[in-house]
């Protein structure tokens, strides 16, 4: 168990935190699955570097944020998302090197069961995403967050290695620029060509198929604006 793993364990979810969490889309058996909880300060300076120039010594930058674990397929935690409750304010820490060859996803370790027995699974960015995408998602089927619009060669090798097992993924990005061309691929100025998800998963023999919707940006901001009732019928 890291120093991150280790603090997590004694922060406890603030009932504002809670409360924003479930006013997202989150049951309350996600939140307690996924471990969220508010960012308490370290009782001494953290080990690391990084965080240290990003959320102060004992992250007091972030106290009060809410945090969402940042897991690899073990369960292990090797990051976090926080998101300060007052204004759409996100920012994403990874203990490095350990978290360049690892797949971190949100929500990935309790849905290794399903995964390993073959399912679909639906892959949304950001952990709001996930909630909203879980109204829609059959109960046998895994939700997964990436982060953002783009996956590592840890999250392909991991996707390829599911579809061995039968998998099948439903990617549900944002319908934003970025959103499309993580999915689609582009070309840069010099004519390089940049490879989608779409390419990258086919090309290791993963089934998969690319969600477009309307009514929102992203599956969260559906959710925003209908709830449960609106994300099941854009998705279903």
């Amino acid at each position: 168990m890291n120093w991150l793993e280790e603090h997590l364990a004694t922060c406890s979810l603030s009932e504002e935190a809670e409360s924003y969490a479930l006013s997202r889309g989150a049951r309350p058996e996600t939140i307690r699955e996924f471990g969220l909880v508010s960012w308490e300060p370290l009782p001494e300076p953290a080990p690391d570097e990084v965080f240290i120039k990003r959320y102060g010594e004992r992250g007091e930058w972030i106290e009060d944020w809410l945090i969402c674990p940042l897991t690899i397929p073990l369960g292990n935690i090797l990051g976090f998302e926080a998101r300060k409750l007052e204004e759409k304010k996100i920012t994403q820490f990874k203990i490095m090197p350990r978290a360049l060859w690892n797949p971190i996803w949100i929500g990935c370790h309790r849905s290794m069961g399903k995964i390993w027995g073959g399912c679909t699974i639906w892959v949304g960015e950001g952990q709001f995403d996930v909630y909203a995408l879980e109204w829609a998602a059959p109960p046998e089927d895994a939700v997964l967050g990436s982060l953002r619009a783009k996956l590592t060669p840890a999250h392909v090798d991991f996707l390829r290695r599911a579809s061995l097992r039968g998998c099948r993924v439903k990617l549900v990005w944002d319908e934003d620029e970025s959103g499309r061309k993580g999915v689609e691929g582009w070309t840069d100025d010099t004519g390089k060509d940049h490879w989608g998800a779409l390419k990258q998963l086919k090309r290791v023999g993963v089934e998969c198929e690319d969600t477009r919707y309307t009514g929102g940006g992203d599956p969260g901001e559906i959710w925003d604006q209908g709830g449960a009732e609106a994300v099941i019928a854009t998705f279903r």
